[in-house]
């Protein structure tokens, strides 16, 4: 909740919008808190949404999916953005949300590209470095 208190302000102190994952990294130091914990709080607190315009972006639910292991799943795509970032490879988006409205394959991970939308029943971190490859390595 402290998190969710503080998160508009500071958006609107970094003159943006809409959350990428670069600025989550900036605001987590910020606040003193994990990544994660930004992630849940605009996803699930507040009305900020997630910046959706990268062509290959990651869709989660940080509802009630977390019972289900969405948590894990998002710190497992913060660290392979981080890694792409510090290699100078091309990058990925991150869209959280509340819900889904998928809870029976929770938890789902929706893989949007420029040729449409996949989903990712039960996902699990190594479906995401599938994924990742498929669409970074060919």
């Amino acid at each position: 909740m402290r998190v969710a208190l503080k998160l508009e302000d500071a958006l609107e102190a970094e003159g943006a919008v809409a959350l990428t994952p670069e600025l989550v990294e900036v605001l987590a130091g910020d606040l003193g808190v994990p990544e994660l914990h930004v992630y849940s709080a605009a996803a699930t607190l507040t009305p900020i949404p997630c910046d959706s315009s990268a062509p290959i972006r990651f869709e989660l639910c940080l509802g009630g999916c977390q019972a289900w292991g969405a948590g894990e799943l998002l710190d497992h795509l913060l660290l392979r953005h981080a890694e792409r970032r510090d290699a100078d490879q091309p990058n990925f988006g991150i869209v959280a949300k509340r819900c889904l409205d998928k809870c029976q394959a929770a938890p789902v991970v929706l893989v949007h590209t420029p040729d449409g939308t996949a989903g990712l029943p039960r996902a699990t971190p190594a479906q995401l470095d599938e994924s990742l490859e498929q669409l970074f390595e060919g």
